[in-house]
């Protein structure tokens, strides 16, 4: 018998089938002789088949982070690679102060394209998202000084959800939510102690289809805001940090959004009307929703993780951070001073540089730099 061939072959059995029209339910089938079968399995035609293409390859690009180096004087770009929302997913850590581009595998079943995350004033950036197997909040740290992401573990047992916020708070802890079945959670996460000191569990109105937070809370020095909906509406939940006393401060109308702001060291709030009147703004500080009158905030200046030194942010351009045909994904970035410059000499000659454009200018000049990495499917490191 010829194996090679791919055949047609008709094989009868000893097996129970539904009976044709007009034979009784009672008679069953029986196995027939072939005699012949040995010669027509022989004898049988190739399948002949029909190319459909090249086959699908690449990853998802549409998520990163940009976080200051420590010495204040340069940024680092964290590019996530992933196939599926809960992996394989990759970090490519890019380092816009050294050039230096370090690939790191990312454990599997965490959403890290939809993580909570926040700067502390470690200078480590923090990131929060559910264990696919349990749905409880796990914890990870990117350091910026040795361009890794570390996983702390589970951090939160049954707080999950589609988004889970995170914000830094003025004494410096981080502060989380997400959601607990129908209603939100709030959560204080110690980055000294490298551990949740609090957990103030379900809070917040119940939603009879689920709970869903925004993907921004907000905390100062006496409470956390956190929104809470989406059915029957969306609500705006003080929650006292000392005593955990929660109040509902705001309320939407029937399944229009509202979003908080962050402005450290507190908050401020954007609340829909019904259709056709404008929004309203308040600022949320000690525990109450004062409307907005100015740009001015009710709470006195300080400065957050974000000011500590770090330089104007450069200007990236990511249109070829998606890998080639090869594997070839290319970052293309330069200072803001070089950005502002480029700009300044465009307009001097009339002409008006689209914000989104690639800098037009040359690697050989000095103010354009690229790290780029190879691989079949996100790479290993090629230059930088």
């Amino acid at each position: 018998m010829n194996m090679g061939r791919v055949r047609w072959m008709v094989c009868c059995a000893a097996v129970t089938l539904l009976p044709c029209p007009g034979v009784a339910a009672a008679e069953p089938w029986r196995a027939v002789e072939q005699p012949d079968l040995q010669q027509a399995l022989e004898h049988a035609p190739l399948l002949e088949t029909e190319p459909l293409g090249e086959p699908a390859r690449g990853v998802n690009v549409w998520e990163r982070w940009m976080v200051p180096n420590r010495d204040g004087q340069s940024w680092d770009v964290l590019q996530v690679y992933f196939k599926e929302y809960y992996g394989p997913t990759w970090l490519f850590a890019v380092d816009l102060g050294t050039g230096l581009v370090k690939k790191q595998r990312l454990p599997d079943g965490h959403q890290f394209y939809l993580s909570g995350r926040a700067l502390g004033f470690d200078g480590k950036y923090y990131i929060a998202t559910p264990f696919r197997k349990t749905w409880n909040m796990h914890m990870f740290v990117y350091d910026p000084a040795t361009n890794t992401l570390e996983e702390r573990g589970e951090i939160v047992p049954g707080l999950g959800g589609e988004v889970r916020p995170l914000a830094v708070g003025p004494d410096g802890r981080i502060y989380g939510t997400g959601t607990r079945g129908n209603r939100v959670g709030l959560y204080i996460y110690d980055p000294e102690l490298r551990k949740v000191v609090k957990d103030f569990g379900p809070i917040g109105p119940s939603h009879p289809n689920g709970a869903w937070s925004r993907y921004v809370m907000g905390v100062d020095d006496t409470h956390a805001y956190i929104a809470s909906g989406m059915i029957p509406a969306w609500y705006l939940v003080a929650v006292n940090l000392q005593t955990g006393e929660e109040k509902v401060l705001l309320e939407s109308p029937t399944e229009r959004v509202m979003d908080i702001v962050e402005s450290f060291p507190a908050a401020w709030a954007i609340v829909p009307q019904e259709q056709g009147q404008p929004r309203k703004e308040y600022w949320l500080y000690h525990g109450q929703a004062i409307p907005k009158s100015g740009d001015t905030p009710p709470w006195p200046p300080k400065p957050s993780p974000w000011d500590k030194g770090a330089k104007s942010k450069p200007q990236v351009y990511y249109d070829q951070i998606d890998p080639d045909a090869d594997g070839n994904a290319t970052l293309w970035f330069r200072t803001a001073e070089d950005a502002a410059k480029a700009r300044s000499e465009a307009l001097g000659a009339g002409l008006r540089p689209r914000r989104n454009d690639r800098p037009k200018v040359s690697r050989e000049s000095g103010d354009l730099r690229s790290a780029q990495w190879l691989g079949q499917e996100t790479g290993h490191i090629a230059s930088g």
